[in-house]
């Protein structure tokens, strides 16, 4: 399964953030959820915790301060086993204020302050 998070109950959005979660923290998140593995995101730090279901946020891909975009790669074989390994390339992320500007991303000034630390003057 793939989900950016777990949806507020209320209705509210997104579910809280859960900072360091637990195995039991996820399968409370995920309540009701399919599937051996579930990935999911939306808080950047990268996590792997075996609960009812194996849950896998690979982390940042280049939104963080090191300069690395980290990913998962899933590789299922034709008998139905699988593997997954969590992996991190050098992201150079110089050019993103200009690639954002041409390509009129939404909320970009925002996205480069928060995640990127690029600040806009005036």
């Amino acid at each position: 399964m793939f989900c950016h998070y777990p949806r507020d109950p209320a209705g509210g959005g997104f579910a809280p953030i859960v900072r360091d979660p637990s195995a039991a923290d996820l399968d409370g998140l995920f309540r009701g959820s399919q599937g051996e593995v579930v990935f999911y995101g939306h808080h950047h730090p990268r996590s792997d915790a075996q609960g009812r279901a194996r849950y896998v946020n690979p982390g940042a891909l280049g939104c963080n301060a090191p300069g690395q975009a980290r990913f998962a790669v899933l590789s299922i074989e034709a008998d139905g086993t699988w593997d997954l390994s969590l992996r991190s390339v050098p992201c150079d992320a110089h050019d993103l204020p200009r690639d954002y500007e041409e390509r009129q991303v939404p909320a970009r000034e925002t996205i480069l302050r928060i995640f990127h630390g690029v600040g806009h003057s005036g």
